[in-house]
């Protein structure tokens, strides 16, 4: 197994995560896990739309850049994060799924998942990657 496809195993072995991928902003999916090859073009445009959305509202309301989107529904939720300026990270999660324990483990793996796939990972305010 390839050092980013391991990154990215390791993150959906999180209870409750159902599939994750890996999306250039443009769209392209790079990796991808637990998600069938029809579903990709689903889960890209899905990608696009949250960081249009979220890049949108955010300069409208000058709070900066956008980091990680999340839409909860009845039976679970899915999580669009950015990794880098060029990668998103998807996650599709069952209503089992442990919210603050998937939000540490996405922050923890995104520093991970930006090497493993290219990217350069941004800086947070207090200096921590």
């Amino acid at each position: 197994m390839s050092e980013s496809r391991g990154v990215l195993s390791k993150l959906t072995s999180a209870g409750g995560v159902k599939a994750a991928a890996i999306i250039r902003t443009d769209g392209a999916v790079l990796d991808r896990i637990r998600i069938e090859p029809e579903d990709e073009d689903v889960f890209s445009r899905a990608s696009m739309i949250a960081l249009r959305l979220s890049e949108s509202l955010g300069a409208y309301r000058d709070i900066r850049e956008f980091v990680q989107m999340w839409i909860q529904f009845e039976g679970g939720l899915i999580v669009v994060h950015r990794v880098s300026a060029e990668l998103l990270l998807f996650v599709v999660a069952d209503g089992k799924a442990q919210i603050g324990m998937l939000r540490h483990r996405i922050q923890k793996a995104q520093a991970e998942l930006a090497k493993a796939y290219g990217g350069v990972a941004p800086v947070e305010e207090d200096g921590a990657a």
